[in-house]
């Protein structure tokens, strides 16, 4: 190594006097200085404006696999063959919060009026009358059909609240009309006073069974339109668990009614009895204050023996007897202090002709006694139209009626009164349609008391057809 500077000295002088360039030498140290700058610049800018939470787990996995092969000769010749395999496996999972800064600001300007619902202007309670017009001040235009009647009630409509402080069985009556009014009960079942929730409605008089702590609408109402002034009586009679049962339909159960065979939907009570003024005996209304039996029919019942269960047919609501020679049925329960003893019938819808002659009886049966012996009925003929007091098929006595009624459908009772406790007492027979009333009574004296009178009542048919809707015992 000692010679390498002298040499290269000589060289250049040579190079210097001759004007020509030297062969190159070239001189390798061995190190080879090969740099490959391979940025990978791998920006994932996610920029998420969306105004959902977006939740983007942002997992960049960058592989880079730079594979450099440099083949370096010495002659200068550099054959870098730069295999750059970059697999950039971008898997973005972006957790993105975006903060969603919609404001929804929404006016909505409802100007709709509501015409579906009714208002109350006033408050009604038990025992209230008040006087009124379904025009007054405070009225409404909004309700023309409701839901427990299709009457076209397009008048106006003035509305009470009523809230009950017990449960109650409420009697409503609209009287002194002017015009064709009408009064409709709404219960409030959170969706006001709406027509739809009609539970009951009345021309004069309606009734419905409330509850305490629930609020109800009576509201007046116009038919067709009119419009005029009215008397409004609201009134509470105690609840009461019936059987499902109206046999008079004034609105009470039979089981909640004091004349159960009466319309008396106010059941009114002078002397506060058991019994109410409307099937009080007439004059004798200390005598009775009770009603110890009452058959509506509505079941078989095992009560009654007829002499021949051929000729009684026991239906829903009904109990036919039928036969030529005359048959009776006794309810089995006896007495022991003065009585009266009630039937109501109709003759069958379809029209029969009874024999000629007379002696086709329709009657009660108030007692047999053994000392006689001898059936006692009160008995209506209708060949004759008289009414009879009849021992066994003998006249005690009759008085004409007044009846002028149709023979078929038409509702009638005949009752029996029998006071007579301990020699001479009377007997009276009353007779009654439900399209004329009262329409004949007669009244006997009779020796026989009440103690030797071994059945109550029962029922009895000659040569007719007659069914039987209710029985009834006052005592």
């Amino acid at each position: 190594m000692k010679y390498r500077f002298p040499i290269i000295f000589a060289a250049a002088l040579l190079w210097n006097c001759s004007g020509e360039m030297p062969a190159t030498f070239n001189l390798d140290a061995g190190t080879d200085t090969d740099t490959d700058m391979d940025t990978d610049t791998d920006t994932d800018t996610d920029a998420d404006t969306d105004t959902d939470t977006d939740t983007d787990t942002d997992t960049d996995t960058d592989t880079d696999t730079d594979s450099d092969t440099d083949t370096d000769t010495d002659a200068d010749t550099d054959t870098d063959t730069d295999t750059d395999t970059d697999t950039d496996t971008d898997t973005d999972t972006d957790t993105d919060t975006d903060t969603d800064t919609d404001t929804d600001t929404d006016t909505d300007t409802d100007t709709d009026t509501d015409t579906e619902h009714c208002y109350p202007m006033a408050t009604l309670s038990c025992g209230m009358s008040v006087g009124g017009a379904n025009n007054a001040a405070g009225s409404t235009d909004n309700i023309d059909v409701y839901g427990c009647v299709g009457w076209d009630e397009n008048g106006p409509e003035y509305t009470y609240s009523f809230n009950p402080t017990a449960d109650a069985h409420i009697v409503f009556e609209l009287s002194n009309m002017t015009v064709d009014l009408d009064a409709f009960l709404i219960e409030e079942n959170g969706a006001g006073c709406d027509g739809d929730e009609c539970i009951a409605y009345a021309h004069n008089i309606g009734w419905a069974d409330v509850t305490s702590g629930t609020t109800y609408y009576l509201t007046v109402d116009g038919y067709l339109g009119v419009e005029g002034s009215y008397d409004l009586d609201l009134t509470c009679l105690p609840a009461c668990v019936g059987n499902g049962h109206d046999e008079d339909g004034d609105g009470l159960d039979d089981n909640c009614d004091n004349c159960p065979t009466y319309y008396n939907p106010y059941q009114e009570n002078s002397d506060s009895d058991n019994i109410g003024d409307a099937c009080e005996w007439s004059g004798y209304e200390s005598t009775l204050d009770d009603i110890t039996i009452f058959d509506p029919f509505t079941l078989a019942t095992t009560t009654w023996t007829p002499d021949n269960f051929s000729y009684w047919t026991m239906g829903t609501d009904i109990y036919t007897g039928d036969h030529t020679l005359g048959t009776n049925t006794i309810n089995s329960q006896g007495l022991a202090a003065q009585f009266s003893v009630e039937a109501n019938w109709e003759y069958p819808g379809s029209p029969i002709t009874p024999p000629p002659g007379g002696g086709n009886w329709t009657s009660v049966v108030f007692g047999y006694s053994a000392m006689a012996p001898a059936w006692f009925q009160c008995t209506y003929d209708w060949n004759d139209n008289q009414l009879h007091l009849m021992q066994n098929t003998a006249t005690l006595a009759q008085t004409a009626t007044t009846d002028s009624s149709a023979r078929n459908g038409v509702l009638r009772k005949i009752r029996a009164y029998y006071e007579n406790m301990t020699g001479t007492g009377t007997v009276m027979c009353t007779l009654w349609n439900e399209q004329q009333g009262d329409v004949a009574t007669l009244t006997h004296s009779m020796t026989l008391p009440v103690s030797s009178l071994s059945s109550q009542g029962g029922l009895r048919v000659y040569r007719e057809e007659s069914d039987f809707h209710s029985f009834v015992i006052y005592d």
